[in-house]
């Protein structure tokens, strides 16, 4: 009984906290990833750059260019509420098709999406600060995983 009577207290006590994440049933919830961002790097530079198509549909790329300018990488994104839900949808050269990944948590400065059927990654969070800055994690099973941490840009080259 003592047990139970904690355990129904600290639920009380903690529910509003946990009720600090949203539920994003909205892109309009999630407009701070819009515009462009870039990552340097001795090696490389990446830059992803996102843009509002209509009230359902963001779109976006991913490009990372080595330092003698030659692009190493390219990648189609979106954003899209369907059916109550936010997916991330990601096109690759390798994949015929897109892969999506869904909104699994969503506060108002962070989104993780999940798909853990997916061979890599299975998880992408992004995380954006009040300094204007957004780090990006993306990982697989295994311990296998990135992290980059983007600037705001005015231009995109």
């Amino acid at each position: 009984m003592y047990l139970l009577r904690y355990s129904v207290f600290f639920s009380i006590i903690f529910t509003p906290l946990a009720q600090a994440s949203m539920d994003c049933r909205s892109l309009e919830d999630i407009d701070w990833i819009l515009g462009s961002w870039v990552s340097e790097s001795s090696q490389r530079t990446y830059k992803e750059h996102w843009s509002k198509v209509s009230e359902a549909t963001y779109e976006g790329y991913s490009e990372v260019t080595l330092t003698d300018g030659k692009n190493s990488g390219y990648e189609s994104l979106r954003l899209v509420n369907m059916a109550g839900n936010i997916f991330y949808l990601a096109k690759v050269s390798e994949n015929t098709l897109p892969i999506a990944f869904k909104l699994v948590s969503c506060s108002k400065e962070r989104l993780h999406f999940e798909n853990i059927h997916h061979d890599f990654p299975q998880s992408i969070q992004y995380a954006y600060n009040n300094a204007g800055n957004l780090s990006v994690l993306v990982a697989g099973s295994g311990n296998k995983g990135f992290k980059l941490n983007f600037d705001r840009s005015t231009v995109i080259k």
